[in-house]
């Protein structure tokens, strides 16, 4: 199947639109901040968003079938003053020109934002609390590099909605329900003070959701009036009629199912400015949908594609606003919203059907960085769908990413979701599992610099690198050519690692406290079972299951073959000494480029030696045994995961040379991926080594990057072994995995003209972007990851 003519067309009008700030929903809302400030802050959020609901400009782009946009055009960042506006004040002059995610800013847009919006909101956001509240120490290793976040940025998302019960009760049934909780209140109760606000501030919110819809329908309606195109206006007049019905009322059919879900996915984006918002298992909610209209003629299958994609094609159209800083971070404009399909049903049985493939043909068909679309593969899937999943990596998009059900669903357990709901589970963002519909969890609080561990071992605390350069900005662990044994630097190492994890902790517990003080969030909570029954917002707790922050391991190879190589080549076989090795370190290799080969020439995980394997397990658990022992501001026990998204680039830049071989400012290792270049031994052994590492254990999720030559995946044959390899890769306790399909020839050629590569897809981290919009570093970074020729 190919795009519809209809769908190409809106295709290319997204291709070609250039992101760009929208300030509408700032303007708004400082407005009604400032006309109700004695109002408790859950209200003034939800008044508004309502406001915003009534007043935003909206419109319906010629050829839509699934209408709404949070903004007044595609691929426009959302300026969130209450969150941080800081940074658009700074960057207010080089936005447009900054080397990852630049935005056009309008110069009357940046005149408001001056006058107007930054003057109300100057030392009132989540960021101007932050940054006066952050400990010394935590600031320092934060400006440093070795920890970081990006939820300055913006606020928390990383949740799946119950996007089942809005398609069974509408937002109308979910206000009755609000408002019989409301009714039930006892006032002489204190907490039911907080309570009733809550529940008058989501009512407000179900107000501002049915208003949108309401208008879209009158415009709808006013377009077909105006409309001479016959078949234009009856589109024009469904859309005006579906509108009037969804998503207040309960979806009847496939195309209001999918245009109830955007009107949602639209306000969360008019709420705040977060990530990850997953769309759940799409082929298990739609389906019922989907089956009733083909089999009562109310749909052609190809129609019911067409509408897929268009859906999805929304989807694409969002991108997210951070800063030039954080941008180097979590790059490639990526809000990171996600669907899934495959895995088994609640009951434990295959959970595979028509919709499951019609979405990887629309992944197929669109070709857009967005949604994610994620695979759980079950061994009670049938081997088609292993076939057709295959046969979608070796398009060469980066999509899908698959994920062994098995081990995705013992995570969500451990975090105490039961196995009946657990086996609903989804991978949201880039690899976290979560249960859908009753879960919250930030799942990203932010990273820790393994590789930066490793530095201020050797410097006893100190960084080497220009920022703090000198500085004492670790823990003092002595001085390492005193260390008489290899354990002895092993466990300075894991000191420096402790640290770093508990200063992220500390941010993280700050963030928190304040997102409950100045950021609920009454639209994500809307959907989250428990909240309206709590009476609590999902920033206080307020949801069935929630499980504590997640803290990520960035630079699991750099670790390990560090130890591996001082071990060796100290203490082991005597080749040199720790003197020699630290001044090698701290010279970058130059003038001991003989110390150097040695340091490359030591054994490196990803090629399947046990050794240096053990040392990254080792090391991993240790990590996610100190994370365990924190918790947030509810007391929910804190988790570790490990992937990277491409912090791994910004964070190398803050390390210097390193006992592996890595000179300084190189990129650390992507994920549990191997270091770039360092796998010789082919897939099967990447695979062997990623296998040895306790993936149940970091119940965020691990992260497994592999890059193929197309010629590897060419034949039948080569898809057969191919769906073997993912077997056995699953079998040996691998949660996840993820594929470029593609040489390094045409990726050099896509950076060397990349107005010929308008729409090539890679994957960067645990999720796909655009080549030609990453920066060069990031482009290099792809480019030097190993590329395996055969299977």
């Amino acid at each position: 199947m190919c795009l519809t003519d209809r769908v190409e067309k809106l295709r290319k009008k997204l291709l070609n639109t250039t992101p760009s700030i929208s300030i509408e929903r700032a303007e708004i809302w400082t407005e009604v901040h400032k006309n109700n400030e004695p109002d408790p802050v859950i209200i003034k959020r939800a008044k508004s968003f309502r406001e915003l609901c009534e007043r935003k400009k909206i419109r319906i782009v010629d050829g839509e079938l699934i209408v709404g946009d949070a903004s007044e055009e595609w691929r426009q960042g959302m300026v969130d003053p209450s969150v941080c506006s800081e940074f658009v004040l700074d960057e207010l002059d080089t936005i447009s020109t900054r080397n990852q995610d630049p935005f056009e800013f309008a110069e009357e847009d940046k005149k408001i934002f001056q006058d107007f919006i930054w003057p109300y909101w100057n030392g009132k956001s989540v960021y101007a609390h932050w940054k006066r509240e952050l400990p010394k120490e935590t600031r320092k290793l934060t400006e440093a590099g070795l920890i970081k976040t990006s939820k300055v940025s913006g606020g928390p998302g990383e949740f799946a909605p119950n996007f089942p019960k809005l398609l069974k009760m509408g937002i109308n049934g979910t206000r009755k329900k609000t408002e019989k909780r409301l009714k039930e209140l006892d006032l002489k109760n204190p907490e039911a003070i907080e309570k009733r606000n809550f529940l008058k501030a989501e009512i407000l919110i179900c107000e501002g959701i049915i208003k949108l819809a309401k208008r879209y329908a009158e415009l709808a309606g006013r377009k077909a009036k105006n409309e001479d195109n016959p078949e234009r206006k009856k589109e024009l007049e469904k859309i005006a009629k579906i509108c009037s019905r969804v998503p207040a009322e309960p979806a009847e059919t496939f195309w209001e199912a999918l245009q109830s879900c955007w009107f949602y996915m639209t306000a969360l984006w008019m709420e705040s400015n977060a990530p990850s918002y997953n769309l759940g298992r799409m082929d298990q909610y739609l389906y019922p949908y989907f089956n009733k209209d083909v089999e009562n003629g109310e749909i052609k299958k190809k129609m019911a594609q067409e509408l897929l994609e268009l859906f999805n094609l929304k989807v694409a159209t969002r991108v997210r606003l951070l800063s030039e800083d954080a941008s180097e971070y979590f790059s490639g404009y990526m809000p990171f919203q996600t669907t899934v399909c495959g895995g088994i049903t609640p009951e434990g049985e295959d959970a595979v059907n028509e919709v499951s493939y019609m979405m990887l043909q629309s992944k197929k068909d669109l070709k857009l960085n967005q949604p994610s679309l994620k695979v759980r593969l079950n061994k009670k899937n049938p081997h088609k769908f292993w076939v057709k999943v295959s046969e979608l990596i070796r398009e060469g998009t980066g999509y899908p990413p698959v994920f062994n059900d098995e081990v995705g669903m013992k995570m969500v357990m451990d975090k105490g979701v039961p196995v009946e709901e657990a086996r609903n589970w989804v991978p949201l963002g880039c690899v976290e599992p979560v249960a859908p519909n009753n879960f919250v969890q930030i799942t990203d609080i932010g990273h820790y610099n393994a590789g930066a561990a490793v530095e201020l071992a050797f410097t006893n605390g100190k960084k080497r690198t220009e920022s703090e350069k000198g500085e004492k900005i670790g823990r003092e662990t002595g001085d390492p050519s005193k260390f008489k044994e290899f354990r002895d630097f092993k466990k300075a190492v894991k000191k420096q690692l402790q640290n770093l994890i508990h200063n992220l902790h500390i941010h993280g517990l700050i963030l928190t406290k304040l997102y409950q003080e100045l950021y609920p969030l009454p639209v994500e909570s809307l959907l989250i079972d428990g909240c309206i029954e709590n009476g609590k917002d999902r920033t206080s707790g307020g949801a069935k299951y929630n499980a504590g922050n997640a803290l990520i391991f960035t630079g699991i190879a750099d670790i390990a073959d560090s130890l591996i190589a001082v071990k060796r080549l100290v203490y082991d076989e005597e080749k040199i000494t720790m003197k020699e090795l630290e001044k090698a370190l701290e010279n970058n290799f130059e003038g001991y480029e003989q110390i150097q080969k040695m340091c490359l020439d030591a054994p490196k995980y990803g090629n399947d030696i046990p050794e240096v394997d053990k040392l990254a397990r080792e090391m991993t658990d240790y990590a996610s045994s100190i994370v365990k022992e924190t918790s947030d501001m509810n007391k929910n026990n804190n988790s570790n995961g490990l992937y990277p998204v491409t912090t791994h680039i910004p964070m190398g830049k803050e390390v210097g040379a390193l006992p592996s071989g890595r000179k300084a400012g190189s990129p650390l290792a992507d994920g549990i991926s191997p270091s770039q270049g360092q796998d010789k031994n082919g897939p099967t052994a990447v695979m062997k080594s990623a296998s040895t590492l306790n993936h149940e254990n970091h119940t965020t999720g691990t992260l497994l990057n592999q890059k193929y030559n197309p010629k590897a995946l060419e034949t039948e044959s080569d898809i057969e072994n191919f769906v073997n390899l993912l077997k056995t890769y699953f079998d040996l306790g691998g949660y996840h995995a993820q594929f470029n399909v593609i040489g390094a020839d045409t990726l050099k050629d896509a950076k060397e003209h990349p107005e010929k590569y308008p729409d090539l897809l890679v994957r960067v981290a645990g999720y796909s972007a655009y080549f030609t919009e990453l920066n060069p570093e990031i482009q290099d970074e792809i480019i030097a990851r190993t590329e395996h020729t055969s299977l």
